[in-house]
């Protein structure tokens, strides 16, 4: 006869400044203690009174997660969802199966002045994406920093209208957040040079030339 093995929900979230680092933890209690990981904890849900409550949302709990554990205040529409961590032995802690969300946003420099360490947590440390090593981070953490999106950029259209751009590209770009592959996919007419520095880069910053005219940016 099968019998049904409890399953816990969690949220982790992937915090990029404007300088491509990611926030990581130090952790101090078992298992994985001194390595770095993710800001995470449970997705909430309670009986209160007779009455359901806890997270609204997984975007909701991403929030709260990240305020406990580092400080750093978020917005929910701000989450952009990564992928699934649901390998059967990604948490060596016996009698549940864990499955956690991975989130990731951009902070600014702002937002990043605010970190400090909170419970269950040594320390914080902003890393460049660049030089993490495997070995260095516990549970599967490594597996979502490495599925960050490849080309992403912020396209801030305030102080410009490009006059290259299709009306797909504007509806594409409305939310600022933009993959370049999207782009290219679109047959964007696009300034060769930026081109390549937008490829060359890891993750998410802010561009300081129009790629499709060239025109700079304030």
């Amino acid at each position: 006869m099968k019998k049904r093995f409890p399953l816990s929900l969690t949220v982790d979230i992937c915090l990029i400044s404007p300088k491509n680092e990611i926030l990581l933890i130090s952790r101090k209690n078992h298992p994985f203690e001194d390595k770095l990981v993710l800001p995470s904890g449970h997705f909430d849900t309670y009986i209160e009174n007779g009455h359901l409550t806890g997270d609204p949302t997984f975007y909701h709990a991403a929030v709260r997660e990240t305020s406990e554990k580092t400080g750093v205040q978020i917005n929910p529409a701000d989450l952009q969802f990564l992928m699934f961590l649901d390998a059967f032995d990604r948490d060596p802690r016996p009698g549940t199966r864990r499955v956690s969300i991975v989130f990731w946003t951009r902070v600014s420099e702002e937002q990043k002045l605010t970190a400090h360490a909170g419970d269950d947590a040594l320390s914080l440390c902003w890393r460049s994406l660049k030089g993490i090593q495997e070995s260095e981070i516990g549970f599967d953490h490594f597996e979502a920093i490495t599925k960050l999106p490849p080309h992403v950029f912020i396209w801030d259209r305030t102080h410009h209208h490009c006059p290259e751009m299709t009306d797909s590209l504007e509806s594409l770009t409305q939310n600022k957040v933009v993959h370049i592959d999207n782009l290219v996919d679109h047959n964007a007419t696009m300034n060769i040079d930026i081109y390549r520095k937008l490829s060359m880069e890891h993750v998410g910053f802010k561009i300081q030339f129009c790629p499709f005219c060239g025109h700079k940016l304030t």
